[in-house]
């Protein structure tokens, strides 16, 4: 193992679940990024309530117009968080398309 991981692993959790908060909060792509983080050491910190909180899912409406399906499961995973953007979106959506 190299003294990297060594650290890495080595942090306690709430530190890596700041980290992940940031790495999305501040992605261009943050579901890209989020998905990146789930396959590496940072698994577990990446699916901390907190980190769907923060995920900036206006930067994502590409996505919608790509795959509708994955992009509401997204905005509800982000909803379940907590997140106040994806709730407000799932709410407009609700409105005005059903």
């Amino acid at each position: 193992m190299t003294t990297m991981a060594m650290d890495i692993d080595s942090l306690p959790l709430d530190i890596l679940v700041e980290i992940c908060v940031s790495i999305v909060s501040s992605s261009p792509t943050p579901r890209e990024d989020i998905m990146r983080l789930r396959a590496s050491r940072f698994r577990e910190a990446s699916k901390a309530r907190k980190v769907g909180q923060c995920m900036p899912v206006r930067r994502e409406r590409a996505f919608r117009w790509l795959d509708a399906k994955g992009y509401f499961a997204f905005l509800r995973s982000c909803a379940e968080c907590g997140n106040l953007e994806a709730n407000l979106i799932l709410g407009l959506d609700e409105v005005y398309n059903r």
